[in-house]
Formats: structure tokens, sequence, C-alpha cells
């Protein structure tokens, strides 16, 4: 779903918005394009590729950001063993992150 810039009216189908017909073609474009980032991010992580996984993750997280990618990579940076990357982008993803006593 994407919300016009113009008049902040929520749209599922585009090209145009629905309220004011704002070419939204260019967001939609981009959505699909993080879509398939995300897909590929899957993709290599079943295959075991995490170097790919995590390239692909990260650039549908700077697209835009979402807690589909980040979740995605602090699993990795788990995987990976990198326990402060995983913390911070756990962080991103949690609203109120635990409070983490006894650190």
């Amino acid at each position: 779903m994407i919300t016009c810039p113009c008049c902040r009216a929520t749209n599922t189908a585009g090209p145009a918005c629905r309220r004011c017909k704002a070419d939204l073609s260019l967001l939609f474009d981009a959505e699909q394009h993080r879509a398939q980032l995300m897909h590929t991010a899957c993709q290599a992580w079943k295959s075991g590729d995490l170097s790919a996984a995590h390239a692909a993750a990260l650039a549908a997280d700077q697209l835009r950001h979402g807690s589909d990618a980040r979740q995605l990579l602090a699993v990795i940076a788990l995987r990976n063993r990198d326990f402060p990357a995983a913390w911070a982008w756990y962080s991103a993803v949690s609203p109120t992150p635990p409070r983490r006593e006894g650190v």
C-alpha cells in the first residue's frame, strides 16, 4: 500500500492516486523492486549464501525501512555471530527494545 505524498490517500493500485490523480508510478516501481530484493534475500538465505542475503536485505531496507528486512538482517547477523549488529537490527525493529539487565 502506497500513501500519496500529495494528499496522503492510501493506494493499493496505481499508477495514479485514487484521490488526487498524482503520478505514483515511481513509488509503485520502487516498492516492486523492494519486494524483488526481499525475495532474493530469502532465496539466498535458504541456499546458505549469507553474503548475498545480507546485501539484498540491506538494499531492500535502504529503499524502504521495514521490519521484514530488519528482522532478516538481525537473523543474518546472529548467524554470523555478529551480536552487536544483531542487537542493533533487532532494536531497529522493536519499538521499545527490552532492557539489557546486567550488561
